[in-house]
């Protein structure tokens, strides 16, 4: 889930994911007073899934698809498959206000990209009134869509997930981690950046996230899009045990002027046991994000 403060709505708002078979996933809205709880359900915000391999229990018409693309007879094909390949997967929401103060959201995970919707902030669930064109749907390769929005990563069935925007020293941050989060996954953070909160984010190579064929982007051999944020290192200084497998990070830009890095990390002991880890990050000369070796404990600089 990701948590906000609405300032409109007055209200804490919880985007959470409801993960069903086969890519049948949504992302709702649920509000508090309290960022405690109790949560109240509000509605849905996206909803992926339906139809998948001609099953139609999922029907199109019990979604708010038609409040987005207006009513139709019956569902559009290009929504008929390609699920989890060309279509997102309604996990892993990333609600943020962007500089100009508008409520946006990514999501999406393995492997029909991460994509971005507006929100309305006087219900916190999708503004309907914003629409998106519809790119060729007989390919892969759609990068907007009048129901799922805008994409902005992967797609192609690669990898990634766990998508996190961040304003930072005038750019948009967009971390992604590829891979499998086992110890033995090949799990890792990467990072993109743009100067527009939808994009286009490109690397320090100036690779564009999304993909145009499906490559490996994880472990050995792998296309090496993205700036690396950390990989596995083995113990060294005051580490007793080495890290593997680092992802699915957020990042605070906070009030104290620190950016911190948060993200949940395997050892090289042999086991799947894993803790959360805090990291200062730090600007490069050229605006990117590094991120220091060790744990965060106070540090003043």
């Amino acid at each position: 889930p990701d948590v906000i403060w609405n300032p409109v709505m007055k209200k804490w708002c919880q985007y959470l994911s409801i993960n069903g078979l086969k890519w049948n996933s949504s992302i709702i809205l649920l509000t508090s007073d309290q960022i405690e709880g109790p949560y109240e359900y509000q509605g849905p915000v996206v909803i992926t899934g339906f139809n998948v391999d001609g099953n139609s229990d999922v029907d199109y018409k019990k979604t708010d698809l038609q409040l987005a693309l207006g009513n139709v007879s019956s569902l559009p094909s290009r929504y008929t498959s390609y699920w989890g390949r060309r279509w997102p997967h309604a996990i892993d929401p990333c609600v943020f206000y962007d500089e100009q103060g508008q409520l946006r959201m990514a999501y999406g995970s393995w492997s029909g990209g991460i994509w971005m919707l507006d929100l309305d902030e006087e219900t916190g669930l999708r503004d309907y009134d914003v629409k998106y064109p519809s790119t060729d749907g007989s390919t892969d390769g759609v990068t907007s869509d009048p129901y799922f929005g805008k994409k902005i990563a992967g797609g192609y069935y690669v990898s990634g997930e766990g998508a996190y925007i961040e304003y930072v020293g005038g750019y948009y941050y967009l971390f992604l981690s590829y891979g499998f989060l086992d110890s033995t996954g090949g799990y890792v953070m990467r990072m993109f950046r743009s100067k527009n909160p939808d994009g286009p984010y490109t690397d320090a190579n100036s690779i564009n996230a999304i993909f145009e064929s499906d490559k490996k982007n994880y472990g050995k051999n792998s296309d090496n899009r993205g700036v690396k944020v950390m990989g596995a290192y083995a113990d060294w200084g005051f580490m007793t045990k080495g890290e593997l497998a680092q992802g699915h990070n957020s990042v605070i830009a906070a009030e104290d002027g620190r950016t911190y890095l948060v993200y949940h990390t395997r050892f090289d002991d042999g086991s799947e046991g894993h803790l959360v880890r805090v990291h200062q990050m730090f600007q490069t000369k050229n605006g990117w994000l590094v991120a220091s070796p060790f744990e965060y404990n106070g540090e003043e600089l």
